[in-house]
Order: structure tokens, then C-alpha cells, then sequence
């Protein structure tokens, strides 16, 4: 079987929804000129089986609770059962064809509806590669962090296609500097680059061999960097999307990206404890800065530090602010990596962290956790918790760069601005999606959001109306 390339071009076209059973049809539009959007699965993916002509794929996931059936030759996605909704024993889905039956909670037969033929045993013991019945092709089931399904050739073992969702998790969003430009790290390896106002996919970017953690611009908006599962962190071109470093050092995933305010120095961090600062040009690694003190989880103390969260330079570039995943908040020579200050939360094992600076010796702090409130900080000392039920959860915050705004995403993906000098709630946004990101524009006008639900919106933060969706942007 000859697969078509992995990003074949779409214009507006109609997909038919061919179903097992026959008894349905359904029309996509795609979501841009070369990117369609497509929902994947959001955790590990726990089964993969073929149909019997060896041309469609059914994935299971437990932990994001659903079934998908995908087209091999083009990699779309054809429909989707969701399993929490199969209150048993059994449920049809008439777009798709099956009836699900649960054997048990970890269990699930699958059967075409019209002839009652098992299709699929569906269960936690399923292997992690299946052959297509033609022998051809083998599909082999991607993890958590990659919920992707690999389709190679059985004869050389070659990789054809990747099949999930696009953009799939929305890891981090930048804006660019002007406000023009939104950026996205997504799960499904890419970076894309989006019309701020409109939504309007602009590129496209390709180059990590795993899901996209992190991304910002630099201060010009001239590059953008962007780091990835795979280890690497790219600094690109936005005019050209020329790669000009590859950057390798970390040894585990990168959250944290900041580009000095000269563009001429890059610092990374992440779950290796460890901030690198690294020159843009040639991207020669010139100091790695160890973070510090000790870090527990459950029954055991590591050393030393956590990993990083989030990174901020001083407008001088001389100073470096780190946030950890333990609540720590330090200052940083940003020469010579000596330890200028530090502040702590105590109380919770995981914070988010938002640093702003508003002078060299001037900066502000916002940290927030899943299970207490967030607090903004100061260099003059100065102290706001946010209060309100809306406040009890901050799982990811956000400060708007002009340090009027305060976003907060609690655990469930509820969205709620407030005011940062009172602490006043100013509008809630109900539908936010679960493990989020969040960023404000420049100017502070707009929120953009994205996370599980695999897409981006955008608020506008005084009336909390809906700018636009990305699933919905044509």
C-alpha cells in the first residue's frame, strides 16, 4: 500500500464519512489551506486495531475515554465513540457503525452493528503494535506524552505517517511583540503561527521529532524559539522559517524559554533543574546555572532544585529570574550565574509562575498552584492574594505584560481576569479546557488560551466575549 505524504494539501474539501455499518455520511471543512483541525487523543493511547481491508484504525485511550477511527491513507480522523458515555453493557454509535459492549471496567468488545462481527477485543493487555491483515503495514500505539499512532512499513521498518490530532495539546502560546502574531507549541510536533486577530493560520513550522513544549519571540519578533520533547530547543526566522540553531543540551523536557532584550542570548529550563543561557548565534551554550536546595516527592528528597517553570530577563539583560515548579522565585547574574535573591512558597508541590520586570531592580511575581490561590509579588514588597471562589484553584496564572491584568486557569479549565492592583474578579470565562495554557496580548486587551481541547481561543479580557476559536477559524 503506497500512503500519500504525511502533510498532503487541502484546499476546502468534503470528506464522506465511510462507516462500518454504512449508515452515515458527514462534511469537513478544513481549518486552513494545509492544516486541517482534527481532535486526537489527549493520554496514552492503550489499543490500535485494523479494519479487515487493512484502510481504517480504531484507537482506544482509558484516560481520555474514547475510541477513534482514523483513515490510514490520509491520516483523517473519521468519527469518535466516547467510552464514559457507554453506561453499559452496550452502546451504538450510528456515525461509526459499532456497538461497544463492556466486559469490565478495563475491557470493551467491539462489533459492527449491521453484522454483529467482532471487530476489536479492546483491553489494557492489548500489544503495543498491531499488523494490518494484509501484512503490509504495522500500526504501533504512542504513549502520554505522544498520543500518537506510528504507521510503518512491515518490509523495512520505514515510518510513513503519524497519525493524530492537529494541532493536537496546545503545550504554550507567545504573542509577538507587536501583538500581530500568536504562537503555538503544539503535541503534534509543530509550531504554528497564527493571525492574532483573526485566528488565520500563517505557518506552519516543522523540524522537532517530538510534541512542542515551549515557545516565545524574541524582542524584536524577528525570531522565535521553541523547545521540544525531543531534547532539542530550534531558534527560527518568523519571515523565512529558516532554522539558524539546534540547540542540545537538556536531557529532559523544556518548559521555560527567554530571549535576552538585545536577542543575542536564549535561556532554557526545564525537568533537568538546570538554566542554560546559550548565544543565539552559532548557539554555543556559555553558562548553565544549577538550580538549588532540595526538592521532595512522596517518601524520597532529591538534589537539588526543581524543575523550571518560567524564565524572565531584566531590561538590561544582566539579571535572570527563574520560577520552579516547587514555588521557589529567584534572581540571577545573568554573567556570571551568581544567586541575587530568593523567595519562596510553601504549602503546595506544584506552582505556575508568571514574572514580569518593570525596571532593571523593578519586577513582580505571580505564582499560583491547584489547590490555593494566586499571589503576586513585588521587589517593594508589596503582597496580593487573589480571594473569591473563583481564586481557591490557580493551576496556571498568567500577568499581563503591562501588569494591569491578572489571569488565573483553575484545574478544571474555568478562566477568571482580575484586576492586579485590587485583586478584583473582572469577568470569568466558563469554557476553558483541562492541564491549559494560557498568555495575555501585549497590550493586555486579549487572553489566549489552549490545552487538552486541542485548540486556541481568544477572550477579550474587558467583556470576556469570544474573539475567535481555531477549530472554527476557516
Amino acid at each position: 500500500m503506497n500512503l500519500p505524504p504525511q502533510r498532503p494539501v487541502f484546499g476546502v474539501w468534503v470528506l464522506m464519512l465511510v462507516c462500518l455499518g454504512g449508515v452515515a455520511t458527514a462534511a469537513w471543512q478544513a481549518a486552513g489551506p494545509d492544516y486541517p483541525y482534527q481532535a486526537g487523543h489527549t493520554r496514552d493511547i492503550l489499543f490500535v486495531g485494523w479494519t479487515e481491508d487493512s484502510a481504517r484504525i480504531l484507537s482506544y485511550s482509558a484516560g481520555d475515554g474514547s475510541m477513534r477511527l482514523w483513515d490510514v491513507a490520509t491520516g483523517r480522523l473519521i468519527g469518535v465513540l466516547t467510552t464514559s458515555r457507554v453506561k453499559g453493557p452496550t452502546f451504538t454509535s450510528p456515525e461509526l457503525g459499532i456497538t461497544a459492549t463492556r466486559l469490565d471496567d478495563h475491557r470493551l468488545d467491539v462489533r459492527n452493528t449491521r453484522t454483529g462481527a467482532l471487530l476489536w477485543s479492546v483491553g489494557p493487555s492489548s500489544p503495543e503494535k498491531a499488523i494490518s491483515p494484509d501484512g503490509r503495514l504495522a500500526a504501533e500505539r504512542g504513549r502520554y506524552w505522544d498520543p500518537h499512532i506510528a504507521i510503518t512499513d512491515t518490509s523495512t521498518g520505514a515510518l510513513l505517517r503519524r497519525i493524530s490530532g492537529h494541532p493536537g495539546v496546545v503545550y504554550a502560546l507567545a504573542y509577538s511583540p507587536d501583538g500581530s502574531l500568536l504562537a503555538s507549541a503544539n503535541g503534534d510536533y509543530t509550531v504554528t503561527i497564527r493571525d492574532a486577530a483573526t485566528g488565520q493560520l500563517r505557518s506552519i513550522v516543522e523540524g522537532h521529532q517530538g510534541p512542542a513544549h515551549a515557545v516565545t519571540f524574541s524582542a524584536d519578533g524577528r525570531l522565535l524559539a521553541s523547545s521540544s520533547f525531543d531534547g532539542t530547543i530550534r531558534i527560527w526566522k518568523v519571515a523565512s522559517l529558516q532554522t539558524i540553531s539546534v540547540l542540545e543540551g537538556h536531557f529532559f523536557r523544556t518548559w521555560a524559554l527567554a530571549f535576552s532584550p538585545d536577542g543575542h542570548t536564549l535561556a532554557s529550563g526545564g525537568e533537568d533543574n538546570v538554566v542554560k543561557l546559550w548565544e543565539v548565534s552559532g548557539g554555543r551554550m556559555r553558562l548553565a546555572i544549577p538550580m538549588r536546595g532540595e526538592q521532595t516527592s512522596g517518601e524520597y528528597t532529591i538534589c537539588c532544585g526543581s524543575p523550571l517553570r518560567a524564565l524572565a530577563f531584566s531590561p538590561s539583560g544582566r539579571t535572570l529570574a527563574s520560577g520552579e515548579r516547587n514555588g521557589t522565585f529567584s534572581l540571577w547574574d545573568a554573567v556570571t550565574g551568581d544567586l541575587l535573591g530568593e523567595k519562596k512558597r510553601e504549602g503546595q508541590r506544584e506552582y505556575s509562575h508568571s514574572i514580569r520586570f518593570n525596571g532593571e531592580a523593578s519586577w513582580e511575581w505571580l505564582s499560583g498552584s491547584s489547590e490555593s490561590p494566586a499571589v503576586l509579588a513585588s521587589a517593594d514588597e508589596k503582597l496580593l492574594e487573589l480571594r473569591g471562589t473563583e481564586a481557591r484553584s490557580s493551576w496556571k496564572v498568567s500577568l499581563s505584560p503591562d501588569g494591569r491584568r491578572i489571569a488565573t486557569m483553575d484545574i478544571g479549565g474555568q478562566v477568571t481576569i482580575w484586576d492586579a492592583r485590587s485583586g478584583r474578579r473582572m469577568v470569568t470565562v466558563k469554557e476553558g479546557p483541562l492541564f491549559g495554557t494560557l498568555t495575555f496580548s501585549p497590550d493586555g486587551r486579549f487572553l489566549a488560551v489552549g490545552g487538552e481541547d486541542q485548540t486556541i481561543r481568544v477572550w477579550d479580557t474587558a467583556t470576556g466575549a469570544l474573539a475567535w476559536d481555531a477549530a472554527q477559524v476557516r
